[in-house]
């Protein structure tokens, strides 16, 4: 026996009603090179990237427009990852066991790195490392920094590896040992060449491994029939072994949506679903499958199989629509972004329409009352979060009013943790206190280009939102965002006092009120940045939307810059990380809060200063005035 497990025998298990040959969207195939065997996305440019073993090369696919083009890469090219915020793209070849670093913005090669590894890639985006297995007879794991592709070898102490994941937050690598029969943990933070670690001891020939961080627990499946599939709590490192009599042989794949905390383990014939909150198992009959991928926006799964099927399943509520795709298929992933589902086989196919529709409108009342010009009796201005307030601190969104028109900056998370800012910019009166507009995501030059040029900002529509208002203080968000929609009610932020009281028009007095939306001066000359300020008391509550070193949308958060002096400000920015948008429930005790600068302001008046940081060492002076798109203004005294 194992020791620190315990093995729960399931003798039952709910089964899903499969539906064969039914037609679920549109197929598209495109060609690749030789032999295509795995796959990668940057969701955020939308490109899809496909190693072709037996052609040395990387067939790259604009997701927009299906067009394509061919990057010569290393000899047998078998595995593939990107890092989305710095757009690199990492393949791992047979024949030299060599890295090959491709730049997705000039779609070259940059490096090729002779470390001697061969097996799977994973990429630790919030620290820019690169992860590759050493498979086989070791007990190894290459690290590169992708900043200066410098790489070290390091011992796991756990034998035969084949596959990892990797905790970002506590900075921890779990890696499958098949040949020793455990999971071993290595400890990142350490420089050394044997790091230390600590094994975790499972049933022996662990294959697939997957992370929820957002509970930490993590799930294995192996080919050990006395437990084929193995629960591992993050914390303690106890685990759980389950021994479903007749299931879980042949392990194929594993893969988590922890925005329902479940998690999908493909075996012959079957998908295992396991509830990370009650452990329970259902068991769904498909072909068998070659690998998972996951759209938590959606909540679909899909498991292709070699027969020229792909299970698509419901993860609702566990129905299955089976796909007709071509023979052969090897491995496939998702663009939640998009929806769109690429298989990798003799070709690339592309299922289309795997975005959810957003809701149909209401219908209209049977005597509409005659139209009326609305007018608001409310003004909104200032940041908003989570009602009750607290319930779920760590996101928030800003509003600046003016006219018949709402600026809402949403302050969030993407799938991954990610800081993730989105921006309805025209946000129209539709009635007395709502507003509805389209939402965007952008992209743009490094917060500390010099000069920034707003002609490099790209905007990309991804949903659409509506904010109401029942009073000054109350209201509610209801947004779609890549076809995931979200309803949440929202209420006033209170951190200082006195509060301001925000109206449209007059004048700012005596000790002006600095509530508002503002960005670089002379306004336009920096446009697809800017800097929300909630004003109260000697407070000033910051959060500034700009963007990373890749061009990613990064924010970030000063929640108690404090009076220093006359019309001076000065406190400490933070960079964070937290559940996604659509996470459900939404729990603030996931959000992690890490210091990255500090920011100081001075106003010259009520409508000009500068804004001077120091983020990770970069220290930079910006100019900055109020920002104005509609009229009357807001006013907050």
């Amino acid at each position: 026996m194992r020791p620190d497990f315990r093995t729960l025998l399931l003798l039952s298990a709910a089964l899903a009603v499969f539906i064969t040959s039914r037609p679920v969207a549109a197929l598209t195939t495109i060609p690749a090179g030789d032999t295509p065997v795995a796959v990668a996305i940057n969701t955020v440019t939308d490109k899809i990237f496909v190693a072709n073993e037996f052609s040395d090369s990387v067939t790259v696919i604009d997701g927009a427009t299906n067009g394509t083009r061919t990057v010569p890469v290393c000899k047998r090219p078998q595995y593939i990852a990107v890092n989305t915020r710095t757009n690199k793209i990492y393949v791992n070849c047979a024949t030299d066991s060599s890295l090959t670093v491709i730049d997705g913005a000039k779609m070259a090669v940059t490096a090729n790195l002779p470390m001697g590894s061969n097996g799977p890639v994973i990429v630790d985006e919030p620290f820019n490392r690169i992860y590759v297995l050493r498979a086989g007879g070791a007990d190894e794991v290459t690290l590169v920094d992708g900043a200066t592709n410098n790489w070290l070898t390091v011992a796991t102490d756990g034998y035969w590896p084949l596959n990892h994941a990797v905790d970002s937050a506590n900075r921890r690598l779990y890696v499958t040992a098949y040949a020793s029969g455990e999971v071993r943990v290595v400890d990142l933070t350490s420089t050394s060449d044997h790091p230390p670690t600590v094994p975790i001891q499972v049933w022996t020939k662990p294959v697939y491994i997957a992370l929820n961080t957002s509970t930490s627990r993590g799930y294995v499946t192996g080919e050990d029939p006395r437990g084929p599939i193995t629960v591992i709590n993050m914390v303690d490192r106890t685990i759980a072994s389950f021994v479903p009599q007749g299931h879980a042989v042949g392990p194929r794949g594993i893969a988590v949506n922890s925005a329902t905390n479940k998690i999908y383990t493909a075996f012959n014939n079957e998908v295992i679903v396991v509830d990370g909150a009650t452990n329970a198992l259902t068991f769904i009959p498909v072909s068998t499958p070659v690998a998972l991928a996951v759209n938590p926006n959606t909540n679909r799964i899909y498991a292709p199989a070699g027969d020229g099927s792909m299970a698509i399943i419901n993860g609702a509520n566990n129905t299955v629509t089976r796909a007709g795709i071509p023979a052969g298929a090897r491995a496939v992933a998702v663009n939640p972004s998009t929806g769109r589902v690429y298989v990798v086989g003799p070709q690339v196919t592309v299922l289309e329409g795997g975005a959810a529709p957003p809701p149909p409108p209401p219908p209209p009342p049977a005597n509409p009352p005659p139209p009326q010009e609305p007018t608001s009796s409310v003004n909104v201005q200032g940041l908003w979060w989570a009602s009750p307030a607290g319930a779920e601190s760590g996101w928030g969104i800003n509003f600046a009013q003016q006219g018949d028109v709402v600026f809402a900056t949403w302050f969030t998370y993407d799938t991954d943790g990610a800081g993730l800012w989105l921006v309805m910019s025209n946000g129209k009166r539709t009635s007395a206190n709502t507003y509805t507009g389209d939402l965007y995501r952008t992209s743009g030059p490094a917060f500390n280009a010099a000069p920034f040029n707003p002609a490099q900002v790209q905007r990309v529509r991804v949903g659409s939102a509506t904010v109401s208002f029942t009073d000054g203080n109350t209201g509610r968000l209801a947004a779609t965002v890549a076809g995931v929609s979200i309803d949440k009610p929202i209420t006033r932020q209170s951190f200082a006092a006195p509060a301001p009281v925000c109206a449209a028009g007059g004048s700012v007095g005596a000790l002006p009120n600095y509530t508002d939306l503002w960005w670089a001066a002379p306004a336009n000359s920096e446009s697809g940045w800017g800097v929300n300020l909630t004003h109260q008391g000697d407070i000033l509550f910051v959060t500034w939307f700009t963007y990373g070193a890749d061009g990613r949308g990064m924010w970030l958060v000063g929640s108690n810059v404090a009076r220093t002096g006359n019309a001076t400000y000065a406190g400490t920015l933070q960079r964070t990380t937290g559940p996604a948008f659509n996470a459900a429930p939404w729990n603030p005790s996931q959000v992690t809060r890490t210091d990255a600068g500090t920011v100081n302001f001075v106003f010259a008046d009520a409508n000009n200063g500068v804004m001077s940081y120091d983020v990770g060492g970069i220290r930079q002076s910006k100019n900055i005035t109020r920002q104005a798109f509609s009229s009357p203004a807001t006013v907050c005294r």
